[in-house]
């Protein structure tokens, strides 16, 4: 009623500019302020079920849709990456740019790796990696970067991979991981990690070790699908039964049983 493409809203991103911009399931849609711009198949956006977006450092703007690949726009034209130009499935749920400008986007049957290669004149090319290569599995549904340039992939019923730029390491419940099922991640001030899992709580990671936090501990369910630290330092966590927090002062005693 007042302009947005669509009610369904999946992701929400600012870009650059302050511009606000909402990928919905009927296209995307930005808002300028004042007023909102709508952009579907008409305008040249490949599918108007948009899961995730990514604006570059270049002020490109990236747009992963469900069934249609990634498109990247540069405010003008659309150009649409599908399994036909190398995108490894076109189901996509997550896009990151990395420290050195790559582009990582996170499939349902895989991940792939999107760069301008010099030695190629600047082609775009796409390196795709699976189980096969050793991502832990195939449904990456998050990535993340860390300070450490290590790349981490948050996966649905395969657990975690770490990235180091040549060689995985993935943490499962075979190494005693509480869930396989990863459904959001952050990184504190501090440089730790932490997991949103499905059914088994929130883990803390700190560079050598794991911490499982559950309802035993007071959080309010073991489902964490959403994670932010405040200016504070309290991490809040966003479960399927309301909002937990972890207060900062309470964590040294949490951390330290």
């Amino acid at each position: 009623q007042e302009g947005l493409v669509d009610n369904r809203v999946s992701c929400i991103l600012k870009d650059n500019t302050n511009n606000l911009l909402f990928g919905t399931l009927g296209g995307v849609c930005i808002y300028y302020g004042k007023y909102f711009k709508n952009f579907t198949e008409k305008e040249g956006l490949a599918s108007k079920n948009i899961f995730c977006m990514l604006e570059d450092k270049a002020g490109l703007l990236w747009f992963g849709t469900y069934g249609n690949g990634v498109c990247c726009f540069d405010k003008k034209v659309f150009t649409n990456f599908t399994t036909k130009e190398g995108l490894i499935d076109d189901k996509v749920f997550s896009i990151l740019e990395d420290k050195t400008g790559k582009i990582w986007i996170g499939t349902s049957n895989g991940l792939s790796c999107y760069e301008r290669h010099p030695k190629d004149g600047g082609v775009p090319r796409f390196t795709n990696f699976t189980k096969q290569e050793g991502l832990v599995n195939n449904q990456v549904v998050k990535i993340h970067e860390d300070k450490t340039g290590k790349l981490w992939f948050c996966t649905y019923g395969g657990g975690l991979s770490c990235y180091d730029g040549k060689t995985f390491t993935n943490f499962t419940q075979k190494e005693g991981m509480p869930s396989n099922i990863i459904y959001s991640m952050l990184e504190d001030k501090a440089g730790n990690l932490w997991f949103g899992t499905y059914d088994g709580g929130v883990l803390y990671y700190n560079g050598k070790s794991f911490l499982n936090f559950t309802t035993k501990e007071g959080l309010a369910t073991d489902i964490v699908q959403s994670l932010l630290q405040d200016k504070k330092g309290n991490i809040w966590l966003g479960t399927s039964k309301g909002l937990s927090k972890i207060s900062c002062n309470n964590w040294e005693k949490l951390r330290d049983k």
